[in-house]
């Protein structure tokens, strides 16, 4: 992902199977799961849904490389999962810069991306 603002990420995505259709209320829950179990890295969890309606469950991650936690970010990442309540499937999204410099830009180009699927499309990803 590039953007004149900010260094190159990597973003990777694919559609995952899962055991059952996931609604609502699952991102929900994996929300809450990300918010216990996410450690001090994770600054942000979010829920939402795309323009077509699908729940989706956003995690940010910024790393520090001291271990108090007090200097600059060596990294972020953000991670995004998108439910399909109609079949077991998951679309999974992970932006990763190594710098964080120009992040809230990549974040925007990989959120225009998420906002986009459409499980109804043979390009589920295209959006």
């Amino acid at each position: 992902v590039e953007h004149a603002a900010a260094d190159p990420a990597i973003l990777i995505a694919g559609v995952v199977p899962v055991r059952q259709p996931m609604d609502v209320s699952a991102a929900a829950e994996l929300r809450f799961f990300l918010a216990d179990a996410g450690g001090p890295d994770i600054r942000e969890i979010t829920e939402a849904t795309t323009a077509r309606g699908y729940p989706v469950v956003i995690a940010e991650r910024i790393m520090v490389t001291d271990r108090l936690r007090t200097g600059p970010p060596s990294g972020a990442q953000l991670q995004a999962v998108v439910l399909d309540p109609d079949r077991p499937r998951i679309a999974v999204f992970t932006l990763h810069s190594l710098t964080g410099r120009g992040w809230l830009e990549l974040a925007g180009v990989a959120g225009q991306l998420v906002a986009g699927v459409d499980f109804g499309s043979s390009a589920a990803l295209a959006g």
